[in-house]
């Protein structure tokens, strides 16, 4: 009955008549709210490893944030890849956390066995990436068509 950002409903309150702040004149006051801890910025580097055409995704970890979803190789601070093509960044905010992340194509002579590699579309189709990598999703299934239709924007 003590509600934050409403009136308290006093009257409701079994304890109404031993409560200090309601003698006291100060209900208005309670219950009183903790300060919003500032949320943790970190910059991740989302690595997109390309190789004919297909991507590498793997799962996260069984534990933390995300816990056990598929993912695009990611790294946490903010780098420059050696022989990396920048693709665009995008910023996520969950919770207690903002990630930056800036997203760079890698071409590979091979594929690692440490990812699953799948195209674009069977990515979209066959598994469900979280929010915070969608825009990167989104960016490899424009080139994909890009790339099918060359010159004609589809």
């Amino acid at each position: 009955v003590c509600l934050p950002n409403a009136l308290p409903r006093c009257e409701l309150c079994p304890l109404k008549e031993d409560c200090l702040a309601r003698c006291r004149g100060e209900e208005q006051r309670y219950p009183i709210r903790s300060e919003k801890k500032a949320r943790r910025v970190e910059e991740k580097t989302v690595l997109l490893f390309r190789h004919a055409g297909r991507y590498a995704i793997r799962k996260r970890p069984e534990t933390g944030l995300l816990a056990g979803l598929w993912e695009f190789p990611t790294a946490d601070g903010a780098f420059l890849p050696d022989a990396g093509v920048f693709l665009g960044q995008s910023k996520h905010i969950f919770t207690h956390v903002e990630w930056q992340m800036k997203a760079y194509r890698i071409d590979c002579a091979e594929e690692s066995p440490d990812y699953t590699w799948r195209t674009p579309e069977e990515i979209t189709r066959d598994f469900s990436l979280p929010t915070a990598f969608r825009k990167f999703q989104k960016l490899l299934l424009a080139e994909a068509g890009d790339r099918q239709h060359p010159g004609t924007g589809i």
